[in-house]
């Protein structure tokens, strides 16, 4: 994935529970390459979202890769401000390159804590 304005990746309204988005080997480039994201908020490369009172996750990442020249998260959850709202089970392994940012390869998960997630990441500046 490569040359967008919005993230890379934008998942919305996902429930942790039942199938599961996988992704493997997907390289974003690139990406997020507007200020902002459409609804406000800062721009990310990956990004999750509930736009209502509830959690967001279960999704898996398998040797993916982010390479971005902004300072910020290669991933983030927007919506995570209370328990009932936060990320869960999002697991995964990433290479991440962002010379821009040292703090770029840190997920940014909100204000409530995550649960059950795990992104492995080796930074490459």
């Amino acid at each position: 994935m490569s040359d967008t304005m919005q993230p890379g990746l934008e998942v919305e309204d996902k429930v942790p529970l039942g199938t599961f988005l996988s992704f493997e080997r997907v390289r974003f480039a690139n990406v997020a390459t507007a200020p902002s994201i459409r609804w406000g908020g800062r721009n990310v490369p990956l990004l999750i979202h509930s736009s209502g009172q509830f959690q967001v996750g279960g999704m898996r990442f398998a040797e993916c890769s982010v390479a971005d020249s902004e300072q910020r998260p290669f991933f983030a959850c927007d919506s995570c401000r209370q328990a009932n709202m936060s990320a869960v089970d999002v697991q995964g392994s990433f290479v991440v390159a962002n010379g821009a940012d040292p703090n770029g390869c840190i997920p940014e998960w909100g204000q409530a804590p995550p649960t059950g997630c795990k992104l492995s990441v080796r930074c490459n500046p």
